[in-house]
């Protein structure tokens, strides 16, 4: 780092130093730029062996996509390569590609967001004690008790509280005989411990806190803002799912994985940014400087999408590793011509120095065709590039996303090698680079490098090549073919006439033998049967394919008339179980894709952004929920629905049984209540979870358990509300609060006054309710 040589001046030169000049610190020179600290040697060895890594199963994958192209079958194993045939008879690549890509991917896929875990209702906690009563005069009480003063029969409710009680004395074992334990059920606090005494206790404000709902714990989001993230997040995917464009990228992966055998995908966040005047914050308007005819200006951000793009399978280079984990770098190869090139590292100074020699028109050196047609780096360019004329030339830029310091190096392998830019990591992924785990074909734990589908039974697609290619040429051999007696020319008209025309011939009785004996055709029927068998060749090595594949009968939409629906049901089940893995990981590969716009969206997108995109109100603790990688984690799950075509009478079934199961569920419930078993309340408490538990695997059900949710909280504090307390009774002759003017009060003149228990003197009536 630079110093400022005020602060630190620069040491005085030693006496030893000879007549060498001083040199300063290296601290002291100009700080190297990034570039400059980019050793280009080493990545060009890391690029270097990915190549070699991969130079054969990019020579094949080549080939293959040629054979489902239909442009011609190659020998993989000779050397130097040799076309076996320009064109296929039967491309039986090309059909099992077709079956099974929508059999792995059929639809677009829809984000499923939505709170990890249900909601649970609140534990049961105890009733709450009701206003504290007035206490009776002391009378047989322990000897120092003061009772509190108690308010006058008329005292309005809602008026002041009585001061706070004083410590009581000790109580000695044998003075409890005579307390009112009516008292303390009432909801007196009980007796503190003996000294120190503590302070005196106030009654709990009631209005701190709701009946029947426990604080949070520290750090822990509330469950309303827990489904209002989840609701903003899968609004957001959503939108930015709903086009095109990730739709044809996974296919085109898919494609790829089914081909080749390898299928990537990356992720892009794409920010708009404009130029705005910078505000006043004091005077207001636009901020400007004295004499400046404009003012000021600063970039900003108005709006804000990612989406997936589709990376071509030879663009990429992975880091030779065994799994896809262990690797440190991913490297895509992009084209620039000369004006782009310049517009996207305007910054570069090495490409500023090629600029000034004339010496930039060096790093243009491929083409689209040339590069395509190439190795990935493909070592040096065309021999022909310098005379492709008036073909755009481009450079090659390769963009590494190096994981160990998690930056971004832009780097050209001609000319020795030129970093043209370093990127800090702006996308902040987990995982640090832009793309899931790849989808791959044919894999194994020792290495990355997958093995196309193709491969496995490529002997037995030459073996129907072979096959299909002899009963074309045996097809065109049979002919009806044979020679006349040329005596009669009416025989030849015979053999050429059309459906259902009779040709008289004259002198038939004349004729030696009949008719039959002056026309000879060449016999077809050993050639027939030949044929005959080649076709039942082919139909076995095709049903070995499938086999191979696990492709059944029933996904092609071929079946045997004669055989049962359980034949036929067990064909569709084979066939869908055999490609549940490839099922698996596409869907695993969608929802990674998924999950990383979502990271991309939480960590990037502003909160007024994401207001405009779903409409929610994102208040802060939402968008802290969003941004907190924990938290995110922790509170909202983020799935995707199956992107496989689903059997509409399937789900419909599936959703008849789930309205079953929850219509017997309310019928116990009715059960329960009617035999009083439980508490109502818990009934209704455990009805309401069994619902909730059923409806959460559903999508669209959000807002029915968000009914269900609210309406939990109302019972809740309806079965923690404090009951009303009873009517007090008052000295004889005075009505009591709320009652008529005129009804009788207390106990029946004559009527002797209840006893305390334990012996003590009788209560006197009760004539108000502490406030």
């Amino acid at each position: 780092m630079a110093r400022d040589p005020a602060l630190e001046p620069v040491p005085e030169p030693s006496a030893n130093a000879g007549s060498e000049p001083d040199r300063l610190p290296p601290d002291l020179g100009q700080e190297p730029s990034p570039e400059d600290e980019i050793d280009k040697k080493y990545w060009e060895q890391c690029l270097s062996d990915a190549e070699r890594a991969e130079a054969d199963w990019r020579s094949r994958g080549r080939d293959i996509v040629k054979i489902y192209r239909n442009e011609g079958q190659y020998q993989s194993t000779a050397s130097p390569r040799r076309k076996l045939n320009a064109n296929q008879t039967f491309n039986i690549l090309y059909s099992n590609t077709e079956v099974m890509q929508p059999a792995v991917y059929g639809k677009p896929p829809t984000p499923v967001v939505r709170s990890r875990f249900v909601k649970k209702a609140a534990p049961p906690q105890p009733m709450p004690m009701p206003p504290m009563m007035a206490p009776p005069p002391p009378m047989g009480g322990p000897p120092g008790m003061q009772p509190p003063p108690m308010g006058g029969p008329g005292m309005p409710p809602g008026g002041g509280g009585p001061p706070p009680m004083p410590p009581p004395a000790p109580i000695d074992a044998g003075a409890g005989a005579g307390i009112d334990i009516n008292i303390n059920a009432q909801g007196l606090q009980p007796p503190p411990p003996p000294p120190p005494a503590p302070p005196p206790m106030m009654p709990p404000d009631p209005g701190m806190m709701p009946p029947g709902l426990l604080p949070l714990p520290m750090g822990m989001p509330a469950q309303q803002d827990i489904e209002t993230a989840a609701s903003v997040m899968e609004k957001a995917l959503e939108i930015v799912l709903d086009d095109d464009v990730s739709h044809e990228a996974i296919r085109a992966a898919v494609k790829d994985v089914l081909l080749p055998g390898r299928g990537i995908c990356r992720v892009r966040w794409k920010p708009v940014i404009e130029q705005q005047p910078v505000p006043d914050p004091v005077m207001g308007g636009d901020l400007s400087l004295p004499g400046a005819p404009e003012p000021l200006q600063q970039d900003v951000k108005v709006w804000e999408t990612v989406n997936d793009e589709y990376v071509y399978w030879e663009d990429v280079l992975f880091d030779p590793v065994r799994q896809f984990a262990d690797g440190s770098w991913i490297a895509f190869r992009h084209l620039f011509d000369k004006a782009s090139l310049l517009s996207e590292f305007p910054d570069s100074e090495e490409l500023s120095r090629l600029k000034d020699l004339n010496k930039l028109d060096e790093l243009l050196r491929w083409t689209e065709e040339s590069a395509a047609k190439n190795a990935v780096g493909g070592g040096g360019a065309l021999k022909t590039a310098d005379k492709l004329g008036d073909v755009i030339k481009k450079a090659m830029v390769w963009e590494i996303w190096n994981k160990t310091d998690r930056r971004i190096i832009w780097f050209i392998r001609e000319t020795s090698g030129i970093c043209l830019r370093v990127d800090e990591d702006t996308l902040q992924l987990a995982n640090f680079f832009p793309v899931p785990k790849p989808l791959l074909a044919v894999t194994t734990t020792d290495t990355m490098l997958p093995r196309a589908y193709y491969d496995l039974y490529a002997n037995l697609a030459a073996d129907l090549e072979e096959t299909s290619q002899r009963i074309s040429n045996l097809t065109e051999k049979i002919k009806v073919r044979g020679g006349y007696n040329s005596a009669s020319r009416e025989i030849a008209d015979i053999l050429t006439a059309a459906d259902s025309k009779m040709i008289p011939v004259v002198g038939v009785d004349m004729l030696q033998g009949g008719l039959q004996n002056h026309i000879w055709i060449v016999p077809i029927v050993e050639w027939v049967n030949a044929l005959r068998e080649l076709f039942l060749a082919r139909d076995q090595i095709k049903q070995a394919i499938y086999e191979v594949m696990g492709i059944s009968d029933i996904m092609r939409g071929a079946t045997n008339p004669h055989e049962t629906a359980t034949a036929q049901r067990i064909k569709g089940t084979m066939g869908v179980g055999r490609l549940s893995d490839q099922k698996q990981l596409v869907a695993n590969f969608v929802r990674d894709l998924v999950r990383m716009k979502a990271e991309i969206i939480a960590k990037n997108f502003d909160a007024q952004t994401l207001t405009l995109m779903t409409g929610e109100d994102v208040t802060p603790e939402v968008f802290e929920i969003l941004r907190s990688d924990f938290a995110r984690t922790c509170s909202i799950d983020i799935e995707t629905d199956s992107t496989v075509e689903l059997d509409e009478t399937l789900e419909q079934e599936s959703n008849a049984k789930i309205l079953m199961t929850m219509q017997g569920i309310m019928t116990g419930a009715a059960g329960l209540l009617q035999l009083q078993i439980l508490p109502p309340p818990m009934v209704m408490q455990f009805t309401l979870e069994l619902i909730k538990m059923m409806l959460h695997p559903i999508r669209n059900s959000r807002g029915v358990i968000e009914i269900i949710d609210d309406f939990q909280e109302q019972l809740q504090a309806q079965i923690m509300a404090p009951p009303m307390p009873p009517p007090m009774m008052g000295p004889p002759g005075v009505p009591p609060p709320g009652g008529q003017p005129g009804a009788p009060s207390g106990p029946p003149p004559g009527s002797p006054s209840p006893a305390m228990p334990g012996g003590g003197p009788p209560m006197p009536p009760m004539n108000g309710a502490l406030q």
